[in-house]
């Protein structure tokens, strides 16, 4: 899993390493969540998260065509960073694009060399969609959001407004879907998915109707953004 497309497919330029690393962090990931299951998956991409996150490398692009001295593109941002732009799309276009579009960008290149835009199209032609936002936002440009979040309970509408803000300060704001998990008053657990503009504040209500005050309110429960989350309330 690790070496497969380093050495069947690789970049064509040195900035494109995250094309060889970035595939072999993310399907050793995915080998652990087939051997041992999906919370040990979770597991290894939050820890991978934390250790983007602490990075100072996290304020360079992962396509970084800048950097002169090359073994410094063996960083957090080419393998980490890399895999976790990798689980984004896959929950973005869903398995079968993700999947039959890696094997046709394998396909095409097999034994020779590639860029991140004979991926992107590859997976384009099989999602049906164009993202070139997508990766744009995770590879060309530096960071990650940092979204805090707010909430309130309305008793006459019996609604959650959701507040997410992403401060501005380091990193112009990001575009992405969230899953946030709604704890009601009895325990239960209400799933809902909203998608957060690229905007510094992005209020939402909720489509849910509460009888009372809910419990918490828990952003990406399952490991599905790369994000430096400031906690709810």
């Amino acid at each position: 899993a690790h070496q497969w497309f380093g050495d069947a497919v690789t970049e064509r330029e040195w900035g494109h390493l995250w094309l060889s690393e970035g595939f072999a962090t993310y399907f050793e990931a995915l080998w652990t969540r087939h051997a041992f299951g999906d919370s040990a998956f979770r597991a290894e991409m939050a820890r991978t998260r934390v250790e983007i996150i602490r990075d100072p490398v996290i304020s360079r692009p992962v396509i970084d065509s800048g950097q002169a001295d090359l073994m410094r593109l063996l960083n957090t941002n080419s393998y980490q960073k890399g895999g976790w732009t990798l689980h984004m799309l896959r929950l973005l276009v869903g398995d079968s694009a993700f999947f039959h579009g890696i094997r046709d960008y394998y396909a095409a290149h097999r034994d020779g060399n590639a860029l991140t835009d004979d991926l992107m199209r590859a997976v384009e032609n099989r999602a049906g969609v164009k993202l070139g936002w997508f990766f744009d936002q995770w590879l060309r440009r530096p960071g990650v959001p940092s979204p805090s979040s707010d909430w309130r309970y309305d008793p006459a509408s019996r609604r959650v407004t959701l507040e997410i803000v992403q401060p501005t300060q380091f990193f112009a704001p990001y575009r992405f879907p969230l899953t946030v998990d709604v704890i009601d008053a009895a325990g239960a657990v209400h799933r809902v998915h909203v998608d957060i503009p690229a905007e510094p504040s992005t209020r939402v209500t909720l489509p849910l109707d509460l009888g009372a005050r809910p419990r918490n309110i828990v952003l990406d429960p399952d490991v599905e953004l790369l994000a430096d989350f400031r906690v709810a309330r």
